[in-house]
């Protein structure tokens, strides 16, 4: 009975896998206006596997394992298939396509540093793979957006060789940046947390699906001018 309430997690874990495979199917097959809700669906489902973990008091060295590798597919995998995708449908051909998985690769080194890096408890140290992938079904929500002509933006070669690279850059760096853990949720304690999360809905209220992808850059402003904030500080002790 212990061992079958210790795989309830993981079939969340696996859950996640599945969406971000089927993700995949509908990247490569044109189908991009799905994938941001499959995607949504498959953060739900990851969000899920930890609540339920501690719900249970249960958690395991393989379900911690399959975790990372499932975010490897659904967070890791995905952006860097839309990063290719939007090349591709920006009319850029030969090498070009292919920097939008520079994104997978420092998806698969953030997680792996991760997974040894006892220092990530209550925050992150670099953006989290699933923040960055929100950021690019952000852009894809921008760019079925018939209000505005995102496409001449979204889908230009340094715009999207940019994107790749900075947050390939971000995943792996050094900066601190909040995870939705509350300690307390004192107004004092968490004043940077609430604000932002009120920012981001704000602009998801205002903007749909276009705001997602503009919460994850106030999101990540937010940290790095905390960071510098910080470390200006320290310097002048």
């Amino acid at each position: 009975m212990r061992h079958i309430i210790a795989a309830i997690p993981s079939l969340f874990t696996l859950l996640n896998l599945f969406l971000g495979c089927a993700a995949l199917v509908q990247i490569f097959t044109g189908k991009l206006e799905y994938v941001p809700w499959i995607v949504i669906a498959a953060a739900f489902a990851d969000f899920l596997d930890g609540f339920v973990a501690r719900l249970l008091k249960t958690s395991s060295e393989i379900g911690k394992q399959l975790d990372s590798l499932a975010d490897m597919v659904s967070f890791g995998l995905v952006p860097g298939a839309i990063l290719f995708n939007f090349f591709r449908l920006g009319g850029h051909s030969g090498f070009w396509p292919y920097i939008g998985f520079s994104v997978t690769l420092f998806s698969a080194l953030r997680l792996a540093k991760f997974n040894l890096d006892t220092r990530q408890t209550n925050d992150f140290i670099g953006l989290a793979t699933p923040a960055c992938t929100m950021f690019f079904i952000g852009l894809v929500f921008m760019l079925s957006d018939p209000t505005f002509a995102w496409d001449k933006i979204l889908l230009n070669r340094y715009f999207l060789m940019t994107s790749s690279l900075i947050f390939s850059f971000l995943l792996v760096s050094e900066i601190p940046m909040f995870a939705n853990k509350f300690k307390s949720f004192k107004v004092h304690d968490n004043r940077l947390r609430y604000s932002i999360i009120l920012i981001g809905l704000l602009l998801i209220f205002f903007f749909k699906g276009s705001g997602l992808a503009l919460s994850i850059l106030v999101y990540i402003v937010a940290n790095v001018i905390a960071f510098l904030a910080r470390g200006t500080k320290i310097e002048r002790a």
